[in-house]
């Protein structure tokens, strides 16, 4: 991978790595900001793009929780 091009769900500032990704406009209420952004603590971009993969799997699974648990189930009434 072009060390240019930064993997998906990833910015470069001052030549390192950050994780970016908005958060789904079904939880807003959950969260205090529209965006999760982190450091990803490397200037490689390999390293980024399997951290970042890595983040957006563990997220993706935290927010099919937080949204199974925001569905109603039906009752009989």
């Amino acid at each position: 991978m072009s060390e240019t091009i930064s993997p998906t769900f990833t910015f470069v500032k001052d030549g390192v790595f950050y994780f970016s990704r908005r958060i789904p406009k079904e939880l807003p209420r959950h969260y205090s900001s529209p965006r999760i952004a982190f450091y990803l603590r490397t200037r490689s971009a390999r390293v980024a793009e399997a951290r970042a993969r890595k983040a957006a799997d563990q997220l993706d699974d935290y927010w099919f929780v937080l949204r199974s648990k925001d569905v109603e189930l039906p009752v009989d009434g």
